[in-house]
């Protein structure tokens, strides 16, 4: 429950009214829990259940809860704020108490499990050992679901999702079984479920094998959230579903360098999971397990190459999140724009040069 308000609560501001009534009921028990001598409720319960966080987001929508008309969702409010407060002053050292053994745990059994950090990457950040690796090389969805998501591209090599984690490809028997977009461009293609993906770089000859192999058989798509894509998701690297290479063109933009611009036309296949439900994920919970883990991360990166060195590689992250908020914000415009024309749009790389 606490991921579905928590949802509701970033998308809305309010708390959806199925789950208000529970909610008053769980809040006024403990509550009642608290006013005893011996209040009951553990620490542990908080770290799993993760109702810290719920009752966080509850008190931070105060704005939209309490300037609404429902009466529910004022006292809901209160009890939220009243219930945190007495956490607080029980619990010391609250949010510390809780985040501490909450990335202790994911290391050990949670998304992080098989996995251990071994060393900074210059300005590419940290690397990680993974101790067990699933193959990868089968076709189709193989054991996952569209929506899945990793914190890292080495969690999604450890499950099998992709054979490697710095390769847009991974082949299999019959050629190429996924293709993760990590960075480039993306963009809404010309007819519903058509995607439109643009990377600019030296090494054509990987993506030249999207044209001489699979023939129309789907390959597994995951989106990174550093890809300038609406659709990318807000954290870590999610598995978006099955979708099939419809078209694929390069341009050759400097010979002296080989630099190349390759375009792919992907089109998702039907008979799964909605792509609206895909893009409600990652959930709440897990997104502060990427809160933790960027903390993780950051604080190893500090102890290994320095304070000037963790400045410059906070200052590139936030410069690769700025323009890719901005290049979502552009294309956004353009589309509203273009609601308004009838030209029918081709792929860019069909555009004359």
């Amino acid at each position: 429950m606490t991921d579905e308000v928590r949802g509701a609560l970033k998308t809305k501001g309010t708390i959806p009214k199925k789950d208000i009534e529970e909610l008053s009921i769980l809040l006024d028990a403990l509550l009642q829990t608290e006013v005893s001598a011996r209040p009951s409720t553990e620490i542990d319960l908080l770290i799993h259940t993760r109702l810290d966080e719920l009752l966080k987001d509850i008190v931070d929508s105060k704005e939209t809860m309490c300037h609404n008309l429902d009466r529910s969702q004022v006292t809901t409010f209160i009890k939220a704020g009243s219930l945190r407060r007495k956490w607080e002053r029980r619990f010391k050292e609250f949010d510390f108490n809780i985040n501490k053994p909450r990335t202790e745990q994911m290391k050990i059994n949670g998304p992080l499990r098989g996995l251990t950090l071994i060393g900074s990457n210059g300005d590419h950040g940290i690397n990680w050992l993974v101790s067990y690796v699933q193959p990868a090389e089968l076709e189709g969805h193989v054991n996952f679901t569209p929506g899945d998501w990793w914190l890292n591209m080495h969690c999604a090599l450890r499950d099998g999702a992709v054979g490697s984690v710095d390769k847009l490809l991974t082949m299999g028997k019959s050629g190429v079984v996924a293709l993760a977009l990590l960075t480039g461009e993306e963009i809404t293609g010309p007819t519903l479920n058509l995607f439109e993906y643009t990377k600019i770089g030296h090494n054509v000859d990987e993506l030249m094998k999207l044209m001489a192999c699979n023939r129309g058989r789907p390959i597994r798509i995951l989106r990174g959230s550093s890809l300038k894509s609406k659709y990318a998701p807000a954290a870590g690297v999610r598995y978006d579903g099955l979708h099939v290479v419809k078209q694929f063109g390069h341009k050759l933009l400097d010979e002296t360098k080989n630099v190349y611009r390759c375009t792919i036309m992907l089109e998702r296949s039907t008979s799964q999971k909605p792509f609206a439900e895909v893009l409600r994920l990652p959930k709440p919970s897990q997104l502060d397990d990427w809160e933790l883990y960027k903390k993780l991360m950051g604080e190893e990166y500090r102890k290994r190459e320095g304070e000037p060195a963790f400045e410059k590689w906070m200052d590139l992250e936030e410069e690769q999140q700025a323009d890719k908020e901005q290049f979502v914000k552009s294309r956004a415009l353009q589309e509203g724009i273009r609601r308004y024309t009838l030209v029918e749009r081709k792929p860019s790389y069909l555009h004359s040069q």
